[in-house]
């Protein structure tokens, strides 16, 4: 019987026949389809020399002022963005009067010195070629991230540069009883 407003609930009928089955899920023993092809990678460009020639070179007199040292020059191809390092392995003589430090050279302009990592020159240039017989030195490839003002046509140039008083100041050995020998290596766009 039913009133107005209230609705009769009876007794729950029997369980009734179970549905039919659902659709098949994903096989995950299938692979997916191929993502998007990543950037090209960089290779590594490498630029060496053994320099024998021009053999022992006594430092010229530069009056105090760092100079590009004639004769010693290696060049890399490099863009912006790129990290290149440089290292020498080379002998020297002493004198406590000239210094020797690596840069990088833009036409005739010293535009970075790695003793100091910028324009401006360490005023005895290079640790690892410190002129004194009371301790050792030790020097390891040094590097950097290029920028623009670093690059001429392409490439990073860099060169051995000299600051010396006097006449004699020094020995640098390019020669076949004492290789110069570097390397330079670009190892593409720092991320």
């Amino acid at each position: 019987m039913t009133a107005t407003g209230y609705i009769s609930v009876g007794v729950a009928g029997p369980q009734g026949p179970p549905g039919s089955p659902g659709p098949a899920g994903a096989d995950s023993t299938v692979p997916g389809p191929p993502g998007d092809d990543g950037a090209p990678g960089f290779t590594p460009i490498v630029r060496e020399a053994y320099l024998t020639a021009p053999g022992v070179v006594t430092l010229p007199d530069t009056a105090g002022v760092w100079q590009i040292l004639a004769g010693f020059e290696l060049a890399i191809p490099a863009a912006v963005g790129d990290y290149v390092s440089i290292g020498v392995h080379a002998m020297r003589q002493m004198e406590t009067s000239a210094f020797i430090d690596v840069a990088i050279a833009v036409g005739s302009s010293i535009v970075r010195y790695f003793a100091t990592g910028n324009a401006t020159p360490a005023i005895e240039g290079a640790p690892g070629w410190y002129p004194n017989n009371n301790w050792l030195t030790q020097s390891a490839p040094q590097g950097r991230t290029i920028t623009a003002d670093d690059l001429g046509a392409g490439s990073v140039r860099f060169v051995v540069v000299s600051r010396a008083t006097g006449a004699g100041s020094g020995k640098l050995y390019a020669s076949s009883d004492f290789p110069f020998y570097w390397q330079a290596i670009n190892y593409g766009p720092v991320t």
